[in-house]
């Protein structure tokens, strides 16, 4: 895991911090004669030690020990310790539900090593098993409560409970703070999500499935960034995958995605990160960057923004596409799996072939036009700028599609189709509605 400071700025910490202190001095004080009493019905209960300690894993990674009241007994079978459920005391119970076993955190926050909001420190061995995203979580100090603690607590699974941890690292603000620490108490007294199912404490965190490429030893691997993180953005980052897995070496190390929207990926903990808007691309060291956006004029559109900064443009091919003798393939065209160009065909400039299309021999597809899955474009077709063929759609030989014209899904084109129209039935009908597949970004 890289172990760097968290990103957020100066002024951003400072503020935190000035909360942190302030907060936990007041809660401190008020709450002393709640903290004295817990511990002593923890000794009387439980006996000795009163606290539980225990190494987590905090700001960057780094090791710190926190302190917890303790909630289980030390009983043992075959001296072995007896499963956390047979351990976990009607007592020790009611602390975990009313969070009073987290009140000694209070003077970690003024040590500075915890936050009042934060995502929860966890184990040092799963250091070594997030993905990127997830290890994005340790950016800020860990917390007493935190997001996933009023959206569910362990009632959430793993993924989704570091999924909304690497959303507060991205949206954290003091008024988000201040939201969450008044949801806590709402959870508090509502008792919930207390438990993982059946289970008394959440199970260990074994890591995400997910496809891990061997680092390559040969050749030096070529950094990629995604145009787009929307649906058809995570099916190209698996097309990628499949890429290196099936070549001799690893070819593309995919860095992560551009995109307008301030994080797409937040439901997803699997997949490279969000790295900026389109305009983050001049940082990065002019990567080779590809646009996984299927409507043509909106591609065309961000295409023309990274030309802007000197884009360089990768072509994907999928293994199992199909490539005839005599055909040509445009810079930043995409042909995802079982897509077959047969001969002599002219692929142009981002293009996108989606699953199992397929074109037929010595046509021509101009920039920026989209075949979505099972779309059939037959010989000696024409498609110019920006058309979109939708799925299980059919062009018949010979037929010419103006730019930007749409044919729909299931339809059949034939003949000539006029700029700009939509082709909808068998035999297809033209229309015109106003927009369609032009719908280009600003």
């Amino acid at each position: 895991m890289n172990r760097q400071r968290g990103s957020r700025p100066f002024w951003g910490r400072l503020v935190k911090r000035a909360i942190d202190l302030l907060g936990a001095s007041i809660l401190t004080i008020l709450l002393l004669p709640v903290i004295a009493g817990v511990a002593a019905l923890v000794w009387l209960f439980l006996g000795r030690p009163v606290f539980f300690l225990q190494k987590r894993a905090g700001l960057g990674g780094r090791i710190f020990t926190i302190w917890k009241f303790r909630t289980m007994t030390t009983a043992t079978g075959d001296g072995r310790p007896l499963a956390d459920a047979e351990r976990l005391t009607p007592f020790g119970r009611l602390l975990r539900q009313t969070s009073l076993d987290e009140l000694p955190q209070l003077l970690q926050v003024l040590r500075g090593e915890m936050s009042l909001v934060g995502p929860r420190p966890l184990l040092p061995e799963y250091l070594d098993r997030y993905t990127p995203q997830q290890a994005r979580r340790h950016e800020v100090k860990p917390g007493i409560t935190g997001w996933c603690q009023v959206r569910g607590r362990n009632a959430l699974s793993w993924e989704e409970k570091f999924r909304l941890d690497t959303w507060y690292v991205d949206h954290w603000s003091v008024s988000l703070d201040l939201s969450i620490l008044l949801q806590t108490v709402l959870v508090v007294l509502r008792r919930d999500g207390v438990s993982h199912g059946s289970d008394a404490t959440m199970p260990e965190f074994l890591g995400t499935q997910q496809h891990i490429i061997p680092i390559s030893k040969g050749r030096r691997m070529e950094p990629l960034v995604i145009l787009g993180a929307g649906e058809f953005g995570r099916e190209v980052a698996w097309l990628v995958d499949e890429i290196n897995r099936a070549a001799p070496e690893p070819k593309w190390n995919l860095l992560g995605f551009l995109d307008d929207s301030p994080n797409p990926l937040a439901e997803f903990s699997h997949y490279p990160p969000l790295l900026g808007r389109p305009e983050a691309y001049r940082t990065l060291g002019r990567p080779f960057a590809v646009c996984a956006v299927a409507n043509s004029g909106t591609r065309e559109a961000l295409v023309a923004r990274l030309n802007a900064l000197g884009a360089r443009w990768a072509t994907l091919i999928h293994p199992t596409a199909g490539i005839g003798m005599g055909t040509q393939i445009g810079e930043g065209s995409i042909l995802c799996r079982q897509a077959m160009v047969t001969v002599d065909a002219t692929i142009g400039r981002h293009v996108q072939l989606n699953v199992n299309s397929a074109v037929g021999h010595d046509a021509r597809l101009g920039d920026f036009c989209t075949l979505a899955g099972f779309a059939d474009i037959c010989g000696r077709v024409v498609l110019e700028r920006g058309v979109y063929v939708a799925t299980h759609a059919s062009v018949l030989p010979s037929t010419v599609v103006g730019a930007w014209a749409q044919i729909s899904a299931g339809s059949t084109a034939r003949r000539r189709v006029r700029p700009g129209m939509t082709v909808v039935g068998v035999p297809g009908k033209e229309f015109f509605f106003p927009g369609a597949n032009v719908a280009r970004a600003a």
